[in-house]
C-alpha cells in the first residue's frame, strides 16, 4: 500500500514541476514579447549570415554613415543599430535556453530508452506466458500487434515471408557467383597474359634463330 502511495506522490510531483516550468517559460515568452516568428530552413539559407564579431564593427559603420549622411531608405541605419543591440541582448538567453533544451532532450531520450529496454524484455517473457495462458494472450494481443507493425520503409528493406526468403537466398547466391567470377577473372587474365608472353618470347627466339642462320 505504501509503495503504491509513494508512486502516486512521485508522479504528481513530476507533473507539478513540469507544469511550473511551463508556466515560467510562458511568462518569459510574454515578457520578451518577441515579434519575429520561427524562421523556416529556407529563410535561414537565403538570409545574410552575420560574421563572427560583426557587433564590434557595426557601431563604427553606423557612426561614419551618420556623419557622412549615408542612408539606405529600405535599410535605415537606426534599424541596423537596434537589431545588433537586440541580438546582443538575446545572446545570454539563447545560450541558457540551448543548454536547457539539450538537458531536456537528453533526459527525455534516456527515459524513453530505459523504459523501452525494460518493456521489450518484459514483452519477451510475457509472450512465453501467453502461450500457456489464454487470458494473458488476449490481453497481450494489442501489444503484439504493436510490436508486429513495421513501417513501409522497414518492410521494403527487410521483407518477410517465403517469397522474401527465396528472393534473399537468390540474391545471396547471385552475389556469391559474382564474387567468385570477379576473383577468377584476374587469374584468367594472368594466365592469358603469360601465354601471350610465352608465345611472343617463342616468336622472338625463332626470329633470332633465323637471323643467325
Amino acid at each position: 500500500m505504501s509503495t503504491n502511495t509513494k508512486k502516486k506522490v512521485t508522479k504528481v510531483a513530476t507533473t507539478d514541476r513540469v507544469a511550473t516550468a511551463l508556466g515560467h517559460i510562458q511568462a518569459a515568452v510574454a515578457a520578451m514579447a518577441l515579434t519575429t516568428p520561427k524562421l523556416t530552413k529556407r529563410q535561414k539559407q537565403i538570409a545574410a549570415k552575420a560574421r563572427k564579431g560583426s557587433e564590434k564593427v557595426i557601431p563604427t559603420i553606423s557612426l561614419l554613415a551618420n556623419q557622412l549622411g549615408v542612408n539606405l531608405p529600405l535599410q535605415p541605419t537606426s534599424t541596423m543599430t537596434a537589431q545588433v543591440a537586440l541580438a546582443h541582448e538575446l545572446e545570454p538567453l539563447q545560450k541558457a535556453l540551448q543548454a536547457f533544451l539539450a538537458s531536456v532532450e537528453g533526459n527525455t531520450f534516456q527515459a524513453n530508452s530505459g523504459s523501452w529496454e525494460t518493456a521489450t524484455t518484459l514483452y519477451g517473457i510475457l509472450k512465453k506466458v501467453a502461450k500457456a495462458d489464454p487470458e494473458v494472450r488476449t490481453q497481450l494481443a494489442p501489444v503484439q500487434e504493436f510490436f508486429a507493425y513495421r513501417t513501409p520503409t522497414a518492410r521494403a528493406a527487410n521483407p518477410k515471408g517465403k517469397k522474401a526468403k527465396a528472393a534473399r537466398a537468390l540474391q545471396k547466391e547471385q552475389g556469391a557467383a559474382e564474387a567468385a567470377a570477379s576473383t577468377q577473372q584476374p587469374g584468367a587474365s594472368s594466365v592469358s597474359g603469360s601465354t601471350t608472353s610465352a608465345a611472343s618470347d617463342g616468336g622472338s627466339a625463332a626470329t633470332s634463330a633465323t637471323g643467325h642462320a
